[in-house]
């Protein structure tokens, strides 16, 4: 306001000029209130200018004048019109050649003046008509792609919205409803995002809180997020939700290293394995066509969403009609009646959370449903069920090093003649993990993100995860003299093992997808044992002699304190307080997807609250947990008894619900067990002398070898050979992992004695176990080859061990080829990952149904 004149002065700015860069912006007539104003130019105008609404001494008028005049002189300016009660003004460049379109809110509603009529004294065109416009405070238009729309603030602080299709905005039915989406904003800013038509509105609310919304432009769906966020403590909880990806063949079967594309139908702003993305939109915007359906007001359904959540006491009545393939939502909100098409499964989910909401029926029980099947307190029980487990196998493992000597070499005498005649007894049906993954499907719930989510947290976290524990590098004298002896019979035999990875590699893992299971394993064989056979034998006694030298303290590292993001405090809070160690995080990420698929395939929590879960929780040794399954025997299992090969058998059987339960718990274990054998192996890898990482992969052993410990505790102690073989080979490969975790301490060029031996010896020592390890996988099948469980524990066992046979090839194979050795390992761990479970539902359904039950998933009424 000009001090001399007491009126309102405009200015215009040259940002060019060096003097004068302020003049003076000649106003067509005094006033001494100026209630909007906005750039333009109408159709034909020489110079663009100001739209302005003003008054003086009660008398209002609205102009446009441009900023000069063709001659000297002040230039002619246009007088529209004034809606009556007008109060905000905006423009768009949308008419010929860029002329403006000028929107001006009154009383009742927002008026058009369209570029090419706004000639002297022209009145505007009532497009939105609507009791509740009064007072607009601020008014902006926008226009992206093929949608126009206009936001605004009342003086009451209610923020509204409107659009409609780009070239109807002259027909007042093209527009949808001035729906509010916000009350008490102060300040209102608005934009509409070009590359992906979101309508984005940032407004202040009150204090510090800034509130942005944004609109989808496919869904109509608003997202609202605070700009300003307070700063976090530890114990404050950022809530997400996740979904899960998953690349599969026809078949089911994970693509590994197949690369593909993720867009998304909608602009969105998502974490892809903890990378930040902007996903965009793979369809436009359609422009539509809004017709009344009865009377009633058309909107958007993500506006009314929006808007009814702070005006769902209002609503009168509401209806769904389906007419032909199309889903109309009609809403009574005060006395008007609205009106939307659902089109998207985003309506759809937002609809029934409304009916839901309005209704007050059902979804409290459906949230009690979803607290039975996500329960904390029974995924701790879990938890502690399997750290016993765990904990009570390792030191059986370890009590036993020294006397499985004799059950593998009694186990060798058996093999020769297993490996001579095997192929002759079973059947080759043509299975194969394709066929097994395409006919049987996983456990339900197994994929869902629910199940994966401390999985996914390990692979989120895993790479800054701590712990204070720090490994006594392994050896002794007697372990020295040990390596020596092995490290001279090993070296006049390299090159034969060398010959059999790379052979194993070229025509068998390479060329697996010409091959059934049963030819793969037969090539093998032919590799292998005719090879290798005698020298396997005498480098497997030599192994486990230098384990049982080393295997006192080996699994001290279980208990050492973890810190890793996410999980540390989640365990912290579920468990009252305890510290997560390296063992509880192999059996916490694993006790959350055992918990909820059995509850869902079961419709019962694993272990419920009872004297015998605590009696497994409390166990003091392996035998004691085998006892405790034993005790709850039934004849039901009788046919099973007579032989299950590497998952041993009893003399009497379990109760099938036990040993059901049991069976899936060690399947579902295994994937978790994969996953974090992959990560940590990578991590491990790339890090050789971290610590935490070769403890991290030694605890995942645990989880990845499930179903053989939990084939031993329903199994009892079958004395077959196999069975036998199988009981002492896993005792070896664990102890053999654990005593690696000390590899983290070797300097090369420093360190000297037994841990330089063990870390050249170490990945040939995996091989050999393999070897030797298939043998019972073979055994088993000889006995039990009918049915697709026996086929699918053979394909994923197998495949368990043919990482193992190439497993020198990630480390001495040529450069070029350490690549390709390593993304086997990663497709066969995954293979028994997912076939471990396959075979864990199967055994589950088949137990269920000998004992007369039916296994099916736990739905909310």
């Amino acid at each position: 306001m000009s001090a001399s004149t007491g009126f309102i002065q405009n200015y215009i700015v040259n940002l060019t000029a060096t003097s004068n860069v302020w003049t003076v912006f000649p106003n067509p007539e005094n006033f001494d209130t100026l209630n909007d104003m906005a750039t333009g130019a109408p159709a034909g105008a020489q110079y663009g200018g100001l739209y302005q609404l003003y008054s003086l001494s009660g008398g209002v008028s609205l102009t446009f004048t441009p900023w000069r005049g063709i001659f000297p002189g002040p230039p002619p300016a246009t007088k529209l019109t004034v809606p009556a009660g007008a109060s905000a003004l905006s423009t768009t460049p949308t008419g010929a050649g860029g002329s403006t379109d000028l929107y001006v809110a009154a009383t009742g509603g927002i008026y058009l003046f369209p570029a090419a009529g706004q000639a002297s004294g022209a009145s505007g065109i009532q497009i939105i008509a609507d009791d509740s416009l009064v007072d607009v405070a601020s008014l902006a238009a926008n226009v992206a792609g093929n949608q126009l729309s206009i936001w605004g603030r009342t003086d009451a602080g209610v923020v509204f919205y409107s659009r409609c299709a780009l070239g109807s905005q002259s027909d007042p039915t093209a527009w949808s409803a001035p729906i509010p989406l916000l009350t008490g904003v102060d300040q209102l800013a608005t934009m509409l995002d070009l590359s992906t038509g979101a309508s984005v509105l940032s407004s202040h609310t009150s204090g510090q809180q800034v509130v942005k919304l944004q609109q989808d432009p496919v869904t109509t769906q608003w997202r609202q997020s605070s700009i300003l966020l307070p700063t976090l403590s530890i114990d404050d909880v950022c809530e997400f939700y996740t979904t899960r990806v998953a690349v599969v063949d026809k078949n089911q079967l994970p693509l590994v290293g197949q690369q593909f594309t993720i867009t998304s139908t909608s602009p969105c702003g998502v974490y892809i394995e903890d990378v930040y993305m902007q996903l965009s939109p793979t369809i436009a915007l359609p422009a539509g066509e809004l017709g009344g359906i009865g009377g009633a007001i058309e909107a958007f359904a993500g506006d009314i969403f929006k808007w009814l959540e702070h005006a769902i006491d209002k609503v009168k009545q509401f209806f769904v009609q389906a007419i032909g393939d199309v889903t109309h939502f009609f809403i009574q909100i005060g006395e008007k009646l609205y009106h939307f098409v659902m089109e998207v499964i985003d309506d759809v989910a937002h609809g029934i959370q409304f009916i839901l909401h309005a209704i007050k029926v059902a979804w409290d029980k459906i949230v009690q449903w979803v607290g039975f099947i996500f329960s904390w307190n029974d995924i701790v029980r879990t938890h502690k069920v399997l750290k016993s487990i765990f904990k009570c196998y390792i030191a059986e493992a370890i009590a036993s090093i020294a006397t499985v000597k004799a059950d593998i070499q009694a186990g060798f005498t058996e093999v020769q003649n297993v490996v001579d005649t095997w192929a002759g007894l079973v059947p080759d049906n043509n299975v194969s993990a394709a066929s097994l993954s395409k006919n049987n499907a996983a456990p339900q719930g197994s994929s869902t993100p629910q199940a994966n989510y401390g999985a996914q947290h390990v692979k989120s976290s895993g790479s800054s995860a701590a712990t204070p524990y720090s490994p006594a590098a392994p050896g002794s004298s007697v372990a020295d003299q040990l390596m020596a002896a092995l490290t001279e019979a090993f070296q006049s035999e390299e090159h034969n093992f060398k010959s059999a990875y790379e052979a194993i590699k070229t025509q068998v893992i390479d060329e697996i997808h010409t091959m059934t299971p049963l030819e793969a394993v037969k090539k093998v064989v032919a590799i292998l044992f005719d090879l290798l056979l005698e020298t396997v034998e005498t480098l497997t006694v030599a192994i486990i002699d230098i384990l049982a030298a080393l295997a006192e303290g080996v699994a001290d590292f279980l208990d050492a304190p973890l810190d890793i993001p996410v999980l540390s405090w989640l365990y912290s809070k579920i468990s009252g307080g305890d510290q997560l160690s390296l063992l509880d995080l192999a059996c916490l990420i694993a006790a959350i997807p055992v918990t909820i698929v059995v509850k869902i395939v079961s419709q019962e929590t694993p272990f419920p609250d009872n004297s015998f879960t605590t009696s497994l929780i409390d166990a003091q040794s392996f035998s004691d947990i085998q006892a405790l399954y034993q005790n709850q025997q039934t004849p039901t299992l009788a046919a099973r008894a007579e032989g299950l090969g590497a998952q041993a058998a009893p003399p009497q059987a379990v109760s099938n619900r036990l040993a059901a339960i049991l069976d899936l718990t060690g399947g579902l274990a295994a994937t978790i067990g994969s996953i974090g054998v992959v990560v940590f192996g990578a991590l491990k890898a790339e890090t050789q002398d971290s610590v935490v990482f070769a403890a991290l992969y030694a605890v995942s052993y645990l989880p990845y070898v499930a179903p053989d410990i939990t084939g031993q505790i329903v199994g009892g102690t079958k004395a077959t050979w196999d069975v036998k073989m199988n009981t002492a080979v896993m005792a070896v490969g664990t102890i053999k992992t654990f005593v690696d975790v000390g590899l983290c301490k070797y300097q090369e060029g420093v360190t000297k004695g037994f841990l330089q031996g063990w870390k050249k010896f170490s990945p040939w020592g995996e091989m050999i176990i393999n070897i030797v390890w298939e043998a019972p996988v073979i055994g088993s099948l000889v006995q039990n080859h009918d049915e697709d469980q026996d086929w699918a524990g053979f394909v994923g066992n197998t495949g368990f061990n043919a990482g193992g046979w190439i497993t020198p090839g990630t480390v001495y194979g040529p450069e070029p080829s350490k690549a390709g050795f390593t993304a086997a390992v990663v497709g066969l761990t995954g293979l028994y990952g997912i076939l471990m479970p396959l075979q864990g539902g199967m055994l589950y359904a088949s137990l269920i149904k000998e004992a007369g039950g039916t296994a099916s998933s736990a739905d909310p009424e």
